[in-house]
């Protein structure tokens, strides 16, 4: 075989052995994200995405109430705060098994997450366990030309998490990790990402409704896991 012939050869075998690599790690990224998922527990404001095969008229978005209860299609009020989505599935499926042969049910929780600071639409955004920061950073339609994308912070629970989302953008060494990284964190039900300007200041303003809304679900939250 010539030179000439054996370089293009080469770099297609690289390039197949680099999307094969990519691909296990999506493969395990979205593995991790429904390992998650199933895990994840339910707070009032929460949506279920639910689907029932095989009567699809079962099926739809269902808000979790302040009282922790959804109201299902001929199941009525079924409690579903504090319950981990794995064993809200499992429990859907055997009541639905009284009124039909061999249900199939699938549950995807939307919870909401607030997106502040240098992004174009502030705003409190519906999300789903799969989606990465960065989708959602998307969904509120990307940074502003005066964000700081290397300090990027999440409020959890009183927890400030710190993260640099440059080496992703950058496209150069490292980028492929940082990415794998950012994707294993996963958004929880009412986390705020803040997104300061490069001078280190968050901009609040015109965004003081979003504060409001994430304020609300905490307090939910709160009233439920002290059983008031």
């Amino acid at each position: 075989m010539s030179r000439r012939t054996s370089m293009p050869l080469v770099l297609a075998l690289a390039l197949l052995a680099i999307g094969a690599t990519q691909l296990r790690a999506q493969g395990a990224v979205a593995q991790s994200a429904l390992a998650v998922q199933d895990s994840l527990t339910l707070h009032p404001g929460d949506i279920l995405r639910i689907q029932v095969w095989p009567d699809d008229k079962l099926g739809g978005e269902f808000t979790v109430e302040e009282t922790g209860i959804v109201y299902l299609p001929l199941l009525g009020a079924v409690r579903t705060a504090g319950l981990p989505i794995s064993r809200l599935r499992a429990q859907l499926r055997s009541s639905y098994a009284e009124v039909m042969k061999n249900p199939v049910v699938t549950v995807t929780p939307v919870f909401h997450v607030g997106v502040l600071g240098e992004v174009r639409s502030p705003g409190v955004y519906p999300v789903t366990p799969t989606q990465t920061l960065l989708d959602v950073v998307g969904e509120a339609g990307g940074f502003t030309g005066n964000a700081d994308e290397n300090k990027l912070r999440i409020i959890r629970a009183g927890q400030v998490i710190h993260i640099d989302a440059s080496r992703v953008l950058s496209g150069g060494e490292g980028a492929g990790q940082a990415a794998q990284e950012l994707a294993n964190l996963h958004l929880r039900s009412g986390d705020q990402i803040l997104v300061p300007t490069a001078h280190g200041h968050v901009t609040f303003t015109g965004v003081m409704s979003v504060i409001g809304s994430l304020a609300a679900v905490g307090f939910l939250i709160d009233r439920i896991a002290r059983g008031r």
